[in-house]
């Protein structure tokens, strides 16, 4: 132990983020007139390893014998009663580097603002008590609970309850919910993190199996009727450049198999129209020209038509990663709007049902090889019984 007086408590405070906050520190430290009873750690050193380092928490594996003083005061910890401070004390929560806390108490994950202010506290507490369980680092694992938890509030409408949360069951949910947008690999490992937190705040419940996640699963197309739904979904998004976004994505992604980040980069100088039709010279890793199936030939005329020829048909996109630009856009369009993934699965059972030749498709889609292949035959027809034996002997006009 190392007691800290005078300028000291100074330093001390800044490093717990506030003053309020050192009070409170102060209180399950122990106080004796202006002195403070604290753990001394060893400083971090400088440099990007360290920087790494300082946001992985250090194992405190007695949280989960105070599983109920603890989940029963979610939110709280900042002003926490003298009971949940004691419990707090004991496990270590106190110990953590200040580089941590001001890290998850400035960061700010991509939820919605208002719902943010509802639950800051709520997952702070969470990712602080079960995160020392944790190889992962705080803003990683503070990033998937809040949109776990955001998830809870404006999709389930359940109340902000930590038995609730961390139960098995709706983390279940969660992970297997058929509207969300989050790839099988997402979904698996979101549901790691937050199961790792269910075990320190729940460890009661967890006979609880949860449903299996195919590694293998491959995202069905689209089918005719649901097209033409997704087709009034675009044309009537309330202002232009919502309705532009939404055409492009149907356009592009079923009417060329392009994926969300190629997207992105499409130009009208890249769309060239002839009388044989339309093809798109795609840019980017995967460059190939693609021709565009004849039924969207019209919604990739009226992207280009009258666009500046250097200024991309998505419009003005800010943002430098664009591998999430499609689910992004669906989450803040109107309406229930069609996954980038299942669209171009929708291109490619199109090709596979009109026979296209392999080699061609595979070039056409950019691929090198295409595991999913057998799955997605699943959902290609068979040839009709009286072309069966002609085709198969190569004899078919």
């Amino acid at each position: 132990m190392h007691r800290i007086t005078g300028a000291e408590t100074q330093r001390f405070e800044k490093s717990v983020c506030s003053a309020a906050d050192a009070i409170w520190a102060a209180l399950i430290f122990g106080m004796s007139g202006n002195q403070f009873n604290v753990l001394v750690r060893p400083p971090y050193s400088s440099g990007s390893e360290a920087q790494s380092q300082h946001m992985v928490f250090a194992p405190h594996p007695e949280a989960s014998a105070h599983s109920v003083q603890l989940i029963q005061n979610l939110g709280t910890f900042r002003r926490p009663t003298a009971k949940t401070a004691e419990v707090l004390r004991k496990i270590g929560y106190y110990e953590l580097p200040a580089e941590v806390w001001s890290h998850m108490r400035n960061r700010k994950p991509d939820v919605n603002q208002e719902t943010w202010g509802q639950i800051q506290q709520f997952v702070e507490d969470s990712v602080s008590v079960a995160g020392p369980q944790l190889p992962y680092g705080a803003g990683l694992v503070q990033s998937v609970v809040a949109k776990y938890v955001e998830w809870v509030l404006t999709v389930k409408h359940l109340p902000l309850d930590g038995k609730l949360i961390w139960s098995r069951q709706l983390i279940d949910l969660y992970a297997t919910d058929p509207d969300s947008s989050l790839k099988p690999g997402t979904r698996r490992n979101y549901r790691s993190y937050l199961d790792r937190i269910s075990k320190v705040l729940c460890p009661d419940e967890h006979p609880y199996t949860y449903t299996p996640q195919n590694r293998k699963s491959t995202v069905a197309p689209y089918s005719a009727g649901e097209m033409e739904q997704f087709r009034a979904w675009a044309v009537n998004q309330s202002n232009p450049t919502k309705r532009r976004r939404a055409m492009a994505m149907l356009a592009l992604c079923v009417g060329a198999g392009l994926a969300s980040s190629e997207v992105a980069l499409i130009t009208p100088k890249q769309v060239e129209i002839t009388s044989a039709g339309i093809v798109i010279e795609v840019p980017g890793n995967s460059p190939r020209r693609v021709p565009v199936v004849p039924e969207w030939d019209s919604w990739v005329r009226a992207l280009v038509e009258d666009w500046p020829k250097d200024r991309i048909v998505w419009d003005e996109i800010k943002r430098k990663d664009h591998s999430n630009l499609l689910s992004t856009f669906v989450e803040n369009a109107e309406g229930k709007g069609p996954r980038g993934d299942r669209l171009r699965n929708t291109w490619l059972v199109w090709h596979l049902n009109n026979r296209t030749p392999m080699k061609d498709l595979f070039y056409a889609a950019g691929f090198r090889k295409m595991e999913h292949l057998a799955r997605l035959l699943a959902h290609c027809e068979f040839l009709p019984a009286d072309q069966y034996v002609s085709v198969l002997r190569g004899e078919a006009n």
